[in-house]
């Protein structure tokens, strides 16, 4: 079109006319072969055949074969071509390019075709650099940790995974989410893994930087929408000791339109135990009928929104909350590589979930009052997270330690004291905390 702004008014019109009158067929059929050609491209629908190194078919296309004759895996792999066809978008745009056979083959072709693998390639490694550098310097995120007491420990700071870092003049920071603008989304993601997980490993070698990139692509990939259900499954069937429940329960729940849960005027999260609280926490008016997640401090956890309108929006957003109890207590996890365990639903052979009492509008737990009482009471005249705050403030905190992977320092020790001590409802406070 830039051609056709060059030209005087009469002949733009014209230009313009046979252009369209090339590009359809007497039948109103599109007849341009290089549009046809992009057109699957720009929307991966396009087809799943491709060279393999051991000349046979891609696992894309026995996925896809197998579902055919298999209606049932439908459930497990309701989408194949386009998820995989964004995969491979990201892939020929990664040094990851050079390990598939159908790279080389448009190599040896040579013309065009070796242009743009080529070209794919560059531009990658350009975008590629670019993400890394976002990452290293904390302007991105990436999955987070993989031990969900950690991860829990983190997201109570405002902290979000797949998330833009944005900070503002005034010092406040939000966190808005990326992972649903694929493809280019998953090539910040992988980037953001990539960084977190080679900060893990020793030096830098050859081997360490592959591992590190194969871990980041299987940590991305299972966080994405069109990928869970089969990682799910994966993980159902690797750990068959393991109840079926919560597996279940995301399975019946993920049929559940993503729409109907925009509507929920409840603000908090909810705890999932079966697979009929795992519908009830979907659907609006029945949220509230659950007990609410609640952090190791007791307090209720809050529904991350969306930037912008919750019903349209595909950006979940959050702000870092300035808690200097919860940015102390992430750090530790971080540090350790382990967070701060809530207490367990059983005492004994008793099971505190399953005793319940009317409250109003719901029936509470006996645990989630234990949970509720245990960030609303008070020894010493405080509360539990007012008794950390004057701990981490003090000076007596400044001389204890971290600790490590391998041990815990004094200050997870005092921590997890001090949050037994009110999970216990002793009434003497910790020395030098109250």
């Amino acid at each position: 079109m830039a051609e056709a702004a060059q030209k005087p008014k009469e002949q733009r019109a014209k230009f313009i006319e046979d252009r369209l009158a090339a590009a359809f067929d007497g039948d109103g059929k599109a007849a341009d072969k290089v549009a046809l050609q992009y057109a699957p491209e720009v929307t991966f629908t396009q087809d799943l055949k491709a060279d393999t190194w051991y000349g046979g078919p891609t696992l894309s296309e026995v996925l896809q074969d197998n579902v055919v004759k298999v209606p049932y895996l439908r459930a497990v792999l309701p989408f194949i071509r386009s998820p995989t066809n964004v995969a491979r978008f990201v892939w020929d745009r990664s040094p990851l390019a050079l390990t598939r056979r159908q790279f080389w083959t448009d190599i040896q072709a040579g013309g065009e075709r070796a242009c743009l693998a080529t070209g794919r390639l560059i531009l990658g490694a350009a975008a590629w650099v670019s993400a890394v550098d976002l990452a290293y310097s904390d302007r991105i995120t990436g999955g987070g940790p993989q031990d969900r007491h950690q991860r829990a420990q983190l997201e109570a700071t405002g902290w979000k995974p797949y998330s833009v870092v944005v900070t503002h003049e005034d010092g406040t920071v939000e966190y808005v989410g990326y992972n649903r603008l694929d493809p280019f989304g998953m090539v910040l993601g992988l980037a953001a893994d990539y960084a977190e997980v080679s900060s893990q490993l020793g030096k830098r070698e050859t081997e360490e930087v592959a591992a590190a990139m194969v871990a980041a692509v299987a940590k991305n990939l299972s966080s994405q929408t069109y990928f869970q259900g089969l990682a799910r499954t994966v993980e159902a069937l690797a750990a068959p000791d393991k109840p079926m429940g919560p597996y279940m329960g995301d399975f019946i729940a993920s049929h559940v339109p993503a729409a109907v849960n925009s509507f929920r005027e409840d603000d908090e999260l909810r705890e999932v135990r079966s697979v009929m609280d795992a519908l009830m926490a979907k659907i609006p008016g029945y949220t509230t009928q659950l007990d609410p997640r609640r952090n190791v401090l007791g307090e209720p956890l809050k529904v991350t929104k969306a930037w912008g309108p919750d019903w349209l929006s595909p950006f979940a957003h959050s702000e870092w909350r300035q808690d200097g109890v919860a940015d102390e207590l992430a750090r530790l996890a971080m540090v350790n590589f382990r967070g701060f365990r809530p207490p367990p639903t059983k005492l004994g052979n008793v099971d505190l979930t399953d005793i319940r009492r009317g409250n109003g509008e719901r029936e509470q737990s006996a645990y989630d009052r234990w949970m509720e009482l245990t960030g609303t009471m008070r020894i010493g005249g405080k509360t539990v997270k007012e008794a950390l705050e004057g701990l981490i403030t003090s000076p007596t905190w400044e001389t204890m330690t971290d600790g490590n992977e391998n041990y815990d320092g004094s200050r997870t020790q005092v921590v997890t004291d001090i949050l037994t001590r009110y999970r216990s409802g002793e009434t003497d406070a910790y020395a030098g905390v109250a």
